[in-house]
C-alpha cells in the first residue's frame, strides 16, 4: 500500500522526455571483476569443495547489488526528482526473470528426465518458490542447513540468495523514496544515516541468529539485509568518497581485494556465519568499491583485465547454471572424478554464454516502455533497429532453438517408463517364515542384481511417503501424542516391552508391533525424532527439538518406572554430532558415559535391556535412486563410523549385562549392503527402514530375542 501510494506521487509530477530514464554511467571494469572472483569462488565451493570460505562469493555480490541499485535509484531522483518504481520494477524483471525462469524450466524438466519421481516432485516445489522469490524461507521451513545436508541436495538451493535479493528490493526502493520525500534537503545525508540503523540493527539480528539458529541465520532476510545496505549506503555517501585522494585509492582496493582474497582460505563452515564472519567479506568488498567511486583505479589489474571483465559480465547466468549442472552431473559421473569436473565446467560454461548473449542481452536491449516520456514512436524505432539486426534474427534462432530442446525434455520426462524386472529372491517369500539364512541369500542376490526389479512398494512410493508408519508419527514429535495413542497389543497383556531411542527406533517400530503380536506381549513406544535416549543431548538446527530432547528423555524414564516393562529396547543413530551443552563434537568415551548413565536411570525398573543398533549405510537412496541408476549405484557399506559406535555398545553390554544386537546380517553381506531385498524396499532415506523391510525382518529378530531368552 505505501509503494503504491509513493508511486501514485511520483506521477503526479511533471517530467522531461530527456529525463524519463535514470542517467546511464559507464560500467566500473573493477566491479565487473569483483564479481568473477564472487561467481568463481561459490563454483569452486559447490564443485570442489575449496577454497573453505568460497561461500563467501555470495556476500561479495550482495554489497555489489546494494551499491549499484541504491546509487541507480538516487541519481533518478537527484535527476527527475521522483523515482519511478514502475520502471524500476520493469528494469529488474528484465533483469531477472529470463535467466532465472529458462534456468527453472530446464532444470525442473531435467530433473524428471533423470531423478526419481519423488525427487523430481520436490525439485518442482523448489522450482515454485523460487519463481516466487520466496526460496530462502522454504529451505529453512524444510529445515535445510547449506554446510550439513542430510538428504539429497535440490539443483536449485542456490536461488535462496536471488530470493533475498528481491525480497529487500521489495521493500527499499519504497522506504528509500518514503525517505527523500520528507526530506528536501541534505537527502543523501538521512538516507544514509537510515541505512546506517538498517545495518546496524540487521547485524545485531544476525549475531544473535547466527548464534542460536544458525541454519536458519543463513538463509534468513533479515540476518542478510546488512550486506545490502552497507552497498546501499556506499552509494549514498558516494559524493564524499569521491574526494579520496588518486594515490590513495590503489592501496584501498589492494587492501579490499587482499581482504576478500584471505576469507575465502580464513572463513571455514565451522564458523558463525553470517554474523560476525561475513563482516570481512563484506567491508573487503565495501573498501574496493569505495576505493573505485571517484573514478578508474590504476595498477589494479587482477580486477579490471579483460578475462575478469567477461566473466563478470556472464556471472548472473553463471551463478543460475553451475549448480543444477554439477548436481545433475552426480547422476552420470561419480563426485569429484576428473570427468566429472570436465564436462561441469564445460556445460556450466556454455550455458552460461549462450544464455548471456542468446537471451539476457536481447532482453536487456528491450525498449520495454519505462516511463510516459518514453514516446511509441522512439520506442517503435528502437525495436526496428533491434529486430532488423543479422544479430538479433540468430538470437531469435538460437532461442528458437532452446524451445525445441526444452519440448524434447519434457517429452522425455513425459514419457512412461517401465520398471526393469530382476528375478525374485528367496527373500520375496513370506515374511512369517523368513530365516536368517534366506535374508542372508536374499541380500546376496540382491547384490548381484544388474537392474532395479519392480519393488512393493516402489521407492517413489516410500520415499514421498512417512519417515515412520503414520499412526507412529505422532508418538515421536516435540508434543508427544499420549502413551495409549503409542501403545499397541492387549491392555491386560502379561508381559511388555517398551522402545526407546530417536527415528531409528521408530522406524523399528513395526517389527517389534509383529513380533509383540506374535507373542502376545504389549509394545509402547517413547522413542522421539532427533531425541538419542542417552544421558546426553546432542545439539540440533531445530532450536525446539532440542530444548524438548532433555524433557521427553525424562519422559521416558518416568514411562519405564511406571510400566516396570519385561523389555526396554534402545535404538539411537549412529551418526555424531555435538553436544548441546558443550558444543563440542561427543567422544565415543562421552558416548558410552551417557549410554551407561540412562541404564542406570532404567535398570531397576526394566527386567531387561536390550540395544538394537541403527542400519548401517553410506548412501541415501533418496540420491543415488534415479532413473539412470543400476541398484549397484545405491550399495551401501559399512562405515567405520559405525563400526566404532558399534563396538563401544558391544564392550558396554558386555559389562552391564545388557544384551546388544548386530544388525548388519539383517542389510548387509560382507559388508556390503544393497537397497531392497526380493522385491522390498530396505530403506527411504539414509537411514530408516521402511515398514515392508520390518515387517520382512521381525521373524530373523524375534528369533534372536528368542535366543537370549528375552521372548
Amino acid at each position: 500500500m505505501v509503494c503504491r501510494m509513493l508511486a501514485d506521487d511520483t506521477r503526479t509530477r511533471p517530467r522531461r522526455e530527456a529525463d524519463a530514464l535514470p542517467p546511464q554511467r559507464p560500467r566500473r571494469a573493477d566491479i565487473q571483476g569483483l564479481r568473477a572472483i564472487a561467481v568463481v569462488a561459490v563454483i569452486l565451493d559447490h564443485l570442489v569443495r575449496w577454497p573453505s570460505g568460497g561461500f563467501v562469493g555470495v556476500d561479495v555480490f550482495f554489497v555489489i547489488s546494494g551499491f549499484l541499485i541504491t546509487g541507480l535509484l538516487l541519481r533518478e531522483h537527484e535527476t527527475t526528482g521522483s523515482i519511478s518504481l514502475r520502471s524500476f520494477y520493469l528494469r529488474r524483471a528484465k533483469r531477472i526473470l529470463p535467466a532465472s525462469l529458462l534456468v527453472l524450466l530446464v532444470t525442473v524438466t531435467a530433473a524428471f528426465a533423470v531423478f526419481n519421481d519423488s525427487r523430481a516432485a520436490d525439485v518442482l516445489n523448489d522450482a515454485f518458490w523460487a519463481a516466487l522469490f520466496s526460496a530462502n524461507w522454504d529451505l529453512v521451513l524444510t529445515g535445510t542447513d547449506y554446510f550439513q545436508g542430510a538428504g539429497p541436495v535440490s539443483p536449485l538451493q542456490h536461488y535462496w540468495s536471488l530470493a533475498v535479493e528481491e525480497q529487500f528490493y521489495f521493500v527499499w526502493p519504497c522506504l528509500l523514496l518514503l525517505v527523500l520525500l520528507l526530506t528536501a534537503r541534505r537527502s543523501r545525508g538521512v538516507v544514509a544515516v537510515v541505512l546506517a540503523v538498517l545495518a546496524a540493527a540487521s547485524f545485531a539480528f544476525a549475531l544473535w541468529e547466527s548464534a542460536q539458529s544458525p541454519a536458519t541465520a543463513y538463509f534468513s532476510t533479515a540476518s542478510r539485509v546488512w550486506e545490502l545496505a552497507v552497498g546501499a549506503l556506499l552509494a549514498a555517501v558516494s559524493p564524499a568518497l569521491r574526494r579520496i585522494p588518486d594515490r590513495l585509492r590503489p592501496v584501498l582496493a589492494w587492501l579490499g581485494l587482499l581482504g576478500i582474497v584471505a576469507s575465502l582460505f580464513v572463513i571455514t563452515d565451522a564458523m558463525p556465519f553470517p554474523g560476525p564472519w561475513a563482516a570481512l567479506p563484506v567491508l573487503a568488498t565495501a573498501v574496493v568499491i569505495a576505493a573505485g567511486t571517484g573514478g578508474p583505479v590504476r595498477l589494479l589489474a587482477p580486477l579490471t583485465n579483460r578475462v575478469s571483465g567477461y566473466v563478470g559480465d556472464i556471472s548472473y547466468s553463471l551463478y543460475l547454471w553451475h549448480f543444477p549442472v554439477i548436481v545433475l552431473a552426480t547422476a552420470f559421473f561419480a563426485e569429484g572424478t576428473a570427468l566429472f569436473l570436465v564436462v561441469s565446467v564445460v556445460l556450466t560454461a556454455a550455458l552460461s554464454v549462450a544464455s548471456y548473449h542468446f537471451l539476457e542481452e536481447p532482453i536487456h536491449r528491450l525498449p520495454i516502455a519505462e516511463g510516459k516520456a518514453v514516446t511509441r514512436s522512439a520506442r517503435a524505432g528502437r525495436m526496428g533497429d533491434w529486430q532488423h539486426s543479422y544479430l538479433a534474427r540468430f538470437r531469435f534462432g538460437s532461442l528458437g532453438l532452446l524451445g525445441v530442446l526444452t519440448v524434447l525434455l519434457v517429452a522425455v520426462a513425459l514419457a512412461p517408463r517401465v520398471a526393469p524386472t530382476a528375478s525374485a529372491s528367496p527373500a520375496s517369500a513370506s515374511s512369517s517364515a523368513m530365516t536368517s539364512q534366506e535374508l542372508a541369500n536374499g541380500i546376496e542376490t540382491a547384490l548381484q542384481q544388474d537392474a532395479w526389479p519392480a519393488l512393493s512398494p516402489s521407492l517413489d512410493e516410500v520415499m514421498s511417503g512417512p519417515q515412520v508408519p503414520q499412526d507412529v508419527t505422532a508418538c515421536g514429535e516435540v508434543s508427544a501424542a499420549p502413551e495409549e495413542e503409542c501403545s499397541w497389543g492387549p491392555a491386560d497383556a502379561e508381559r511388555t516391552m517398551v522402545l526407546v531411542g530417536d527415528s531409528t527406533s521408530l522406524a523399528y517400530t513395526e517389527a517389534f508391533r509383529e513380533i509383540a503380536d506374535a507373542e502376545g506381549w504389549r509394545v509402547v513406544t517413547r522413542a522421539m525424532f532427533g531425541c538419542r535416549f542417552l544421558g546426553l543431548t546432542f545439539a540440533n538446527d531445530n532450536a525446539a527439538l532440542e530444548a524438548a530432547c532433555p524433557g521427553r528423555v525424562d519422559d521416558a524414564v518416568a514411562a519405564i518406572d511406571r510400566i516396570k516393562p519385561d523389555l526396554v529396547v534402545i535404538s539411537n543413530s549412529y551418526a555424531g554430532g555435538d553436544s548441546a551443552a558443550t558444543g563440542k563434537e561427543v567422544t565415543l568415551d562421552e558416548w558410552s558415559e551417557a549410554l551407561r548413565s540412562i541404564h542406570t536411570r532404567i535398570s531397576s525398573a526394566a527386567s531387561a535391556v536390550a540395544v538394537v543398533t541403527p542400519p548401517p549405510s553410506s548412501k541415501d537412496v533418496a540420491d543415488c535412486y534415479t532413473n539412470l541408476s543400476t541398484p549397484a549405484d545405491c550399495v551401501s557399506i559399512v562405515s567405520e563410523e559405525w563400526t566404532d559406535f558399534f563396538e563401544r555398545d558391544s564392550e558396554l553390554g558386555e559389562e552391564l549385562g545388557v544384551a546388544v544386537y548386530d544388525s548388519r546380517p539383517w542389510f548387509c553381506s560382507g559388508g556390503m549392503c544393497p537397497p531392497f531385498v526380493g522385491t522390498t524396499p530396505m530403506k527411504l532415506d539414509a537411514t530408516h527402514i521402511t515398514a515392508e523391510y520390518a515387517r520382512l525382518i521381525a521373524p530373523v529378530i524375534r528369533s534372536e530375542l528368542a535366543r537370549d531368552e528375552l521372548l
